[in-house]
């Protein structure tokens, strides 16, 4: 049975492999008349760069299904034209259905990324036996030549690095793909092993920093007098004592110890005036010498790093998406909060049963970060039915459909866990906490994977936790709500799911006699077209939805983003609040108190740990 599902799984990639490389694999050109020459380039930049040589305002771009379409340059930028324009007619300004050249690279970018991830992912699923390892590597190496993006550029390096070094016939055919054109090759090893090298760099820098931070401390406390050395000794048993975190007690142990081998005068205080205190330090194996880093153990880190670095990737970890419900512990009331406990036992309970009956998938993970998450009736996770249509589901976990021994994720009921980085698979999990609420989720795992989650959450108008984005994934993102606008330009400029919505509606009308309008929905429609002063006038239980928008809003502020992506963001927050009135889930006002101790102590332990 096994065998028959890998030939099936290995002819299934060959298609794809086949299908891939008959795709033009040139996606721009340009034609000088007068040298009656035509250039041909895999990238936008390489592209406008001999047009702006030759003094060109106008070349081609070929989709990967081969249709042409005609690039423009009007008022110094590049605009991807939806239909042809004559030669004379070449500077009108653009219409509502063209692109930016920018963004139709980006989109080839993610594409060309995620077809080589997802080639990698099924090959990994084939197992040995499998003869199209050339051809395979042939459609990366033309995926990767036409990624633009240097980091998306990095990760598809990884990538096809692993594969060199797990299959042969693979790296063979990387190192002698696309005759003509030297370099890909070298290219994908340099970048992949740049990544290594800056991984290794920041730890050693880390390493340093902390050795550093350990050798100016003991210094310190070898220059307190005894008067100093017993006020120290005083402050330290009393914050120990008062201290009810076990981890930040153990950090509080380790210094009291340097402090005590640094200092005779401190350590005979701390002796006289907590002896009970002492007891602990001195107990808990408090060796000082482990926290020093020499030149000797450097080596050994290095050693250990070049030994594992063929499994960097494995090593990031699960990837996840899940709820954050302990911030909101401290303001439940007490049947809220012996409620809220029933369900963490509960949760708990199924996670051990779940780690224990099966292996994890991976690291990547989302997970919801909302307020009533953990009072949620005790039903099954709604999954949209598009998700379940393109996924083979047994069970908890969700299959490609195409290679059944590969998992693409794992629903938890309250956390969502994948170990891939895929983009669609990002998506998918992200579509799943929108269908359940989780307007405020929490990301770990991967880099890559927390920003894709990170993009495809806040273009619709969910807060990330576990995720800072830079200037970079901003301007991203505001290029990916405004071409998301543009095309969902029908039915009234309504967003998706209140399309989806009325649509369903309409389907049911068809079915049932009309009916008197219902108290939501006059709300929700009071909230969508007045403003939250005089919808909370006329419905005062509107309040809840007013302050979360509010909220929602200075959050969008805190993250950076500039007043024209926060206006997207939060048409996209109020839509989804006016959805949820219409549901009848309406927000309540909820008081929270948000406590920042800052301890600069702290901070300089918590990134040398």
């Amino acid at each position: 049975m096994d065998a028959n599902i890998q030939n099936q799984g290995g002819k299934e990639l060959a298609e794809r492999i086949k299908a891939n490389l008959a795709e033009p694999q040139h996606r721009y050109e340009l034609h000088d008349p007068f040298a009656e020459t035509t250039f041909r380039f895999q990238t936008a930049e390489a592209a406008t760069a001999k047009a702006d040589e030759l003094g060109a305002s106008r070349f081609q771009h070929r989709d990967a299904d081969g249709a042409v379409k005609q690039v423009d340059k009007v008022d110094g930028h590049w605009w991807v034209r939806n239909a042809p324009l004559a030669p004379q007619n070449s500077q009108q300004p653009p219409a509502q259905e063209d692109k930016p050249l920018a963004s139709v690279q980006a989109t080839i970018d993610r594409d060309s990324l995620s077809a080589i991830e997802a080639r990698a992912e099924q090959r990994a699923g084939v197992g040995q036996g499998f003869d199209t390892d050339k051809e395979m590597a042939l459609a990366d190496a033309h995926a990767f030549r036409r990624i633009q993006d240097p980091a998306l550029q990095e990760s598809a390096a990884v990538d096809m690095a692993n594969n060199a070094r797990a299959y042969p016939e693979y790296k063979a055919g990387l190192d002698k793909a696309i005759p003509g054109y030297p370099g890909t090759a070298e290219r994908v090893y340099a970048l992949d092993a740049a990544l290594h090298d800056k991984v290794a760099a920041k730890e050693d820098r880390k390493a340093q920093e902390y050795a550093a931070m350990i050798a100016e401390r003991e210094e310190r406390a070898k220059n307190w007098t005894p008067e100093e050395a017993a006020k120290q000794a005083q402050r330290d048993s009393e914050d120990y004592r008062a201290q009810g975190d076990t981890t930040e007690r153990g950090y509080m142990r380790d210094d009291m110890a340097l402090n005590a081998k640094a200092s005779p005068h401190y350590k005979e205080a701390l002796e006289k005036a907590a002896p009970d205190v002492a007891q602990d330090v001195t107990g808990e194996k408090a060796r000082v010498e482990e926290l020093r880093i020499d030149p000797a153990d450097l080596e050994r880190v290095a050693a250990a790093r070049a030994r594992d670095s063929a499994q960097v990737r494995d090593a990031l970890g699960l990837n996840s998406v899940e709820p954050n419900i302990e911030k909101e512990q401290q303001q439940l009331s007490e049947a809220q909060d012996a409620q809220r406990a029933a369900w963490l036992k509960k949760a708990d309970a199924a996670n051990a049963q779940g780690q224990a009956n099966s292996k994890a998938p991976g690291g990547n993970q989302v997970e919801s970060d909302e307020i009533f998450t953990a009072t949620q009736s005790e039903i099954k996770p709604a999954v949209p039915a598009e998700i379940e249509k393109q996924y083979l589901r047994v069970g908890d976990k969700f299959y490609h459909p195409k290679n059944t021994d590969l998992v693409a994720f794992e629903d938890k009921g309250n956390k969502l866990e994948t170990k891939s980085n895929s983009e669609a698979i990002a998506e998918s999990m992200v579509r799943i906490a929108e269908a359940r609420g989780w307007d405020e989720i929490k990301v770990s795992g991967s880099e890559t994977f927390r920003k894709e989650v990170w993009l495809e959450a806040a273009s619709r108008g969910m807060h990330v936790k576990g995720y800072s984005p830079s200037e970079q994934d901003k301007a991203e993102l505001a290029k990916r709500m405004s071409q998301t606008e543009a095309n969902k330009v029908e039915k009234e400029n309504k967003p998706f799911r209140a399309r989806e919505n009325e649509d369903a509606k309409e389907v049911k009308a068809q079915a049932e006699p009309p009916k008197p309008e219902a108290p939501n929905k006059r709300m929700a429609e009071s909230f969508a077209k007045d403003s939250p002063g005089e919808a909370v006038k006329k419905h005062p239980e509107l309040a809840g939805a007013a302050a979360a928008v509010a909220a929602m809003d200075k959050k969008a502020e805190a993250d950076g983003l500039n007043p024209q992506q926060r206006a997207i963001v939060m048409a996209r927050v109020r839509q989804n609040v006016v959805n949820s009135i219409e549901r009848g889930n309406i927000p309540e006002v909820k008081v929270k108190e948000e406590i920042e101790v800052k301890r600069e102590a702290k901070e300089e332990k918590e990134r040398a740990r």
